[in-house]
């Protein structure tokens, strides 16, 4: 890697002879592995091809899902220099470098007597076939020299003609010269930001940005007879019918054009060259009339997503998102936070995300992504801003989704089918209410839901506590329903004891509202239950009733659609 500055040594001012190794990929930042930063007082940075910069104060921006007691995964963190550093950053290889074994090197800085670096020359096994979904196995090659172990932590992993990073070094082990390697696919599922790094085939990070940005929202269906139609007009291989049928986006069709029907070292400019007919075609058709999506998909989303950060139980890792149609816009935010600043943070952030980055036109909702144990947090009744009055939840539809679903990588069918009958059946066919008094046994519960396969959405007249363990709810997610709407309250009328009041606010809640979806139901419109309980809580902020069925409502929406890309095939342990 003769010429490049930008590996690094990582290591706590306070402890200098321990840490591990990291490489900046923007001016302003380092990558290194999880446990690397685990416990540090003062990350410090060093670059040891420019030791004219001296030791560089970094703070810790983003720490992935590893754990000191976990399975190890999720072990990448995100340091934030202080000042920025005149390197130039590290280039990122194709997607499809690894497709086949190829030797690779890794500069690390293991504890030596000189101080020195070493470069261990490596193999890497296919990245097609990743340990646990998570890494590519690599083994030392040289009988004699370096080895990948201790101090290499954190290490990038590069071709060695071109430097080109294609993973970073997060385990190994000496006796067996075998160590473990996040590709960068995995680095950019646990830190989205590195997208914006990354190529695409033949085209830089710039050009490839660009690209995904120009076909968010394009319907897959078109997007997959264009890839047909560009593959035929070059006379190259014809797309895996298979291949076409698993993209879940026209982004992912394009993906599967650049790095997944050709091999690593084709001619650049003719998958260029398919890739400029792929977008011609499909955002300027033969009839010269660009592609809109329907109305419905015009929605832009800001995702706001909520889940343990990975360094600290007091802390969260809060990231935000643009959506259109299920397809990611931009990736905004991608920090650590305390759970007493949440809330503060969120107020803070998602009116700039709005003012700054969604255009003028589409309508906005907010969707929160939370741990189930946090699905019951008042996210609508928090503001626009600080100082502001005006609560989120009245400018904008407001939903929550639960984390766990969210992440979830395998097809849910039982979900999809749900969300079907939610778009097509009237109001008493799909919603199952369960009253403010009622046991609720959640295994009872699954197997009327079984019987029942058109009901789609769940409602509770009372506050399902505690959220994380309660039976209805564990019952409706397993059953795969898509919707779930609750009050936040438990009725004042049965705390206090009258267990016999017929006509508490709960039942005042479920006639109100049970009346609303009726009416969405019988004009085919309950897609529009977010959009309705936005009006709803409007009435309740401009009437100040607390028992108006509008107030501290909680509305769970998880179209199938709109669910994150399913990650790369795994491999069984053991296999």
């Amino acid at each position: 890697m003769s010429g490049e500055h930008w590996p690094a040594r990582v290591f706590d001012a306070g402890r200098p002879r321990g840490g591990g190794s990291g490489f900046v990929i923007t001016p302003e930042h380092v990558m290194t592995a999880a446990h690397v930063v685990y416990g540090m007082t003062e990350p410090t940075v060093e670059l040891p091809a420019r030791p004219d910069l001296g030791k560089l104060s970094a703070t810790v921006e983003f720490v992935g899902t590893w754990q000191p007691s976990g399975d190890g995964q999720g072990d990448v963190a995100v340091l934030r220099l202080r000042e920025p550093v005149p390197v130039a950053p590290a280039r990122f290889a194709a997607g499809n470098a690894l497709d086949l074994p190829r030797d690779l090197v890794v500069l690390g800085f293991p504890a030596t007597g000189d101080g020195y670096g070493r470069i261990a020359a490596v193999r890497a096994t296919t990245a097609r076939f990743l340990i646990d979904g998570e890494w590519v196995q690599l083994q030392s090659q040289a009988a004699f020299g370096p080895v990948v172990g201790k101090g290499y932590s954190g290490a990038a992993v590069a071709l060695p003609s071109s430097g080109e990073v294609v993973g970073m070094i997060t385990s190994a082990d000496r006796a067996d010269r075998l160590g473990h390697m996040l590709p960068t696919v995995r680095l950019k599922y646990y830190w989205p930001p590195l997208m914006d790094l990354l190529p695409l085939g033949p085209l830089a990070p710039s050009d490839h940005t660009e690209l995904r940005r120009a076909l968010a929202g394009m319907p897959v269906d078109l997007a997959r007879t264009a890839a047909r139609r560009a593959t035929e007009d070059e006379r190259g291989p014809e797309p895996e019918p298979a291949a076409l049928a698993a993209a879940g986006s026209a982004y992912e069709v394009a993906a599967y054009l650049a790095e997944g029907l050709y091999l690593d070292g084709t001619d650049p400019a003719r998958i260029r060259s398919v890739l400029d007919l792929f977008r011609r075609s499909l955002i300027s058709p033969p009839n010269d009339q660009a592609l809109k999506p329907p109305a419905a998909e015009q929605t832009i989303t800001v995702s706001v997503c909520v889940s343990r950060s990975g360094s600290g139980q007091r802390n969260l890792l809060l990231s935000i998102r643009l959506r259109r149609a299920g397809e990611p816009l931009a990736e905004l935010c991608h920090e650590v936070v305390s759970r007493g600043r949440l809330r503060t943070r969120v107020q803070e952030l998602v009116p700039q995300v709005i003012a700054r980055h969604v255009p003028s036109g589409p309508q906005v909702a907010v969707e929160f992504v939370l741990p189930r144990g946090l699905l019951s947090l008042p996210v609508d009744d928090w503001t626009l801003g600080p100082g502001s009055v005006v609560r989120i939840g009245w400018r904008h539809p407001v939903t929550v989704r639960d984390l766990a679903r969210f992440q979830q990588q395998a097809p849910d069918w039982d979900h999809s089918r749900r969300w079907l009958a939610l778009c097509g059946s009237g109001c008493d066919d799909v919603v199952h209410w369960i009253g403010c008094r009622d046991a609720v046994d959640a295994s009872k519960l699954a197997a009327a839901l079984a019987r029942h396969t058109e009901r789609a959405v769940l409602a509770l007249a009372a506050a399902p506590e505690p959220v994380a363990t309660h039976p209805a709810l564990r019952a409706a997610f397993d059953s795969g329903l898509p919707v779930m709407l609750w009050r936040r309250e438990a009725c004042t009328e049965h705390t206090e004891g009258n267990g016999a009041a017929e006509n508490c606010t709960g039942s005042q809640f479920r006639s109100k509202m049970a009346e609303q979806m009726t009416a969405l139901g019988n004009s085919g419109s309950l897609v529009e239950l977010p959009e309705v309980l936005r009006r709803l809580r409007t009435e309740a902020g401009e009437a100040g009733d607390e028992n108006h069925h509008g107030h501290g409502v909680t509305l769970l929406w998880d179209p199938p659609s709109q669910h994150p890309v399913t990650p790369p095939l795994q491999m069984a342990r053991g296999e």
